[in-house]
């Protein structure tokens, strides 16, 4: 039985009021994060990629893999990607992640559900598992982002989200201070 909280009743009213925004260019949008434009500016990604680490190719690659993975396996089998980091995708959840926007994560992970590659709808992995954050990076921000767009992707696969498999116990430095 789903729960019901005070934002379940508050929230078409302030939907009502306050239509949703694009998160990088302000225009009306559906729900919060990007609007059709700045979504199909995003993506989703094209072109020939690596089967291993999804890095992008060029045309002539041989054997679909890049040379970093030919020379060296990662420890994972495969990775999929939706959309560039750079451009209105990686604005958006800039402008979400630091402005602690959870409406406007919540709005980027139903893009990446509803454009998840079809290779992976075909055969889903056994669980969707996030990149855990440190809580105290989780209480800076207030939310979870990648739990949060992990959900999203595993509703969209039908797959379990394994939220607790991986944990952080290091405070790490965030990846936007470092050079």
């Amino acid at each position: 039985m789903p729960t019901c909280t005070p934002w379940t009743w508050i929230a078409p009213a302030v939907q009502a009021l306050w239509p949703a925004r694009c998160a990088v260019c302000e225009a009306h949008a559906k729900a919060p994060g990007l609007c059709a434009r700045c979504l199909e500016q995003a993506g989703p990604r094209e072109g020939p990629r690596c089967r291993q680490c999804d890095q992008a190719l060029p045309i002539e690659a041989p054997a679909h893999r890049c040379g970093r993975c030919l020379a060296r396996a990662p420890a994972f089998e495969r990775a999929w990607g939706v959309f560039d980091y750079a451009g209105p995708f990686g604005d958006a959840l800039r402008h979400g992640k630091y402005g602690r926007r959870p409406e406007v994560i919540a709005g980027l992970g139903r893009a990446l559900r509803a454009h998840l590659p079809g290779e992976l709808l075909r055969a889903p992995p056994a669980a969707v598992v996030p990149v855990a954050l440190h809580p105290r990076r989780v209480a800076r921000r207030r939310f979870d982002v990648p739990l949060v767009l992990a959900h999203a992707v595993a509703k969209g696969l039908g797959v379990p989200l394994a939220r607790r498999a991986l944990r952080r116990v290091h405070d790490t430095p965030e990846q936007a201070g470092l050079d």
